[in-house]
């Protein structure tokens, strides 16, 4: 499956998780600096703050749905880690 914003997006705003995504970008790594820059210019938007937050991430070269998968259970949000990791085995 490839790895794009828009899929990544829609997965995490159906499921709810645009209000976690300050938490969602630490568990990925992406610095903290930058994570404090995204609120500080998205403050009331959390849908545009989670967007803005996985197209760094996924500039930073870095990015896989396993690295996702395992940053979603970290949270506590295993039901869409697990969802994540069987499309995967399925390719």
């Amino acid at each position: 499956m490839k790895l794009n914003l828009r899929s990544i997006i829609t997965l995490l705003q159906k499921d709810g998780l645009a209000v976690k995504w300050f938490d969602l970008g630490l568990m990925l790594g992406v610095p903290v600096s930058v994570v404090e820059d995204i609120r500080h210019n998205r403050t009331s938007n959390a849908k545009q703050a989670l967007k803005d937050l996985i197209q760094y991430w996924l500039n930073s070269g870095e990015a896989s749905w396993e690295d996702l998968a395992c940053a979603l259970e970290d949270m506590g949000n295993r039901r869409l880690a697990q969802s994540i990791r069987e499309v995967l085995r399925k390719g």
